[in-house]
């Protein structure tokens, strides 16, 4: 545990660098401006953070489901959860948002569906002291829990930046946050979205409001596998709604996957690769 303190440490030391110094891409505003979405994608290009919006990316908004990674990180860690396989919450037909919440869930199942009550009953069994303990451990955005623990991530209690996303999520993806390996394997796995011979995608969707006012959120990281080694390029994207919900209409996307559309557009600028659509 002394050596992943360390490795946090030093890499929050690098962010706070970094903080001051994000690189803006002209590239990457051209794809924004192309379909003219109001919003900020920044990446991890091995040290060398570039952004369209470097403005944006430090503005702080509601997590919502982005939050999910590390409500189940915190269980994981706990033994609240044994693994990501292992059912925590049991549906007994009490009325839901969506009607593919009507099943019992394990953190990989109830990820994939974005479950929110079973993160809720997650975050009520972690419960409000252990919960502001990790929040201040791994310095969560403003590290605010408001009135209730199982709605924190979603009534503008908890807020985070862009920036402070891909801090985040850069040492989720090494394996370094101050938590037990063993728990960031488990749920780097449940993020798992793509996986073929070239490249492996990771990511939580989330959206702060179901109007047009809301933000919407895509933080992961892409591996690209190389002839010698594996390359991890962490990154974090959020958009006004509106915007996005236009993108997604005028070339005919879901909505729930504009947001991860639109990165994948920005990654294969930036990264020069194909990426499957």
């Amino acid at each position: 545990m002394k050596v992943y303190c360390l490795i946090f440490i030093l890499v929050c030391n690098v962010f706070a660098q970094i903080n001051k110094n994000i690189n803006i891409n002209t590239n990457l505003q051209d794809i924004f401006n192309k379909y003219n979405i109001q919003g900020v994608f920044i990446i991890n290009m091995q040290g060398n953070i570039q952004s369209n919006n470097a403005k944006r990316a430090k503005l702080r908004y509601m997590p919502a489901s982005t939050f999910k990674i590390y409500n189940a990180l915190f269980g994981l860690d706990l033994g609240v959860v044994r693994d990501n396989k292992e059912i925590f919450y049991r549906y007994h037909g009490e009325p839901v948002s969506i009607e593919s919440w009507k099943r019992d869930a394990n953190l990989k199942s109830g990820m994939q569906i974005s479950q929110v009550p079973a993160f809720q009953e997650l975050a009520r069994k972690i419960g409000r002291n252990r919960m502001q303990s990790y929040l201040n451990k791994i310095h969560y955005g403003n590290e605010k829990i408001g009135k209730d623990v199982s709605s924190f991530w979603l009534d503008d209690s908890l807020q985070i930046s862009a920036i402070e996303q891909l801090e985040l999520i850069t040492l989720l993806s090494n394996l370094s946050l101050p938590i037990s390996k063993k728990a960031q394997k488990e749920v780097i796995e449940t993020i798992k979205l793509e996986d073929n011979n070239k490249y492996k995608l990771y990511g939580k969707t989330g959206l702060s409001k179901w109007d047009d006012s809301g933000i919407s959120w895509f933080v992961g990281f892409i591996e690209i596998n190389t002839t010698s080694n594996k390359i991890i390029y962490p990154f974090a994207f959020n958009a006004n709604y509106k915007s996005l919900k236009n993108y997604a209409k005028t070339y005919g996307i879901e909505q729930k996957l504009s947001q991860i559309t639109f990165v994948k557009e920005c990654l294969e600028k930036l990264l020069m690769i194909f990426l499957d659509k």
